[in-house]
């Protein structure tokens, strides 16, 4: 049986460059309400590629949007961090999503 990353990878290295990244995100937004584990594995792929070394994974990992990637705001906020260290240019998306954190679990 192929494993949700085996899945994730490949639509990833068969996306079509002209599109935008945040395109496949939304494609594994949908995917989350329409798997019988409501998107665990695909959550697992998440975590995993934010913490990954390749650009593109972390760019997919970064927009995917119906949920939260972590439990705590510190995680989060750790996660993040480090991205917007190693690549400036996602610093607008993660600053985005500790604010979406911030204002759903109204934390300051």
């Amino acid at each position: 049986m192929t494993s949700m990353l085996d899945v994730m990878t490949f639509l990833l290295k068969k996306y079509v460059a002209s599109l935008p990244l945040p395109t496949l995100s939304d494609i594994f937004d949908q995917l989350i309400w329409y798997l019988d584990d409501n998107g665990k594995e695909i959550e697992e792929v998440r975590r995993k590629w934010l913490f990954s070394e390749n650009k593109k994974e972390v760019e997919v990992a970064l927009y995917i949007s119906e949920t939260f990637p972590f439990d705590s705001y510190d995680e989060i906020h750790d996660c993040y961090s480090s991205i917007c260290k190693k690549w400036p240019e996602l610093c607008p998306c993660c600053d985005e999503v500790i604010n979406n954190w911030k204002q759903q679990f109204s934390i300051s």
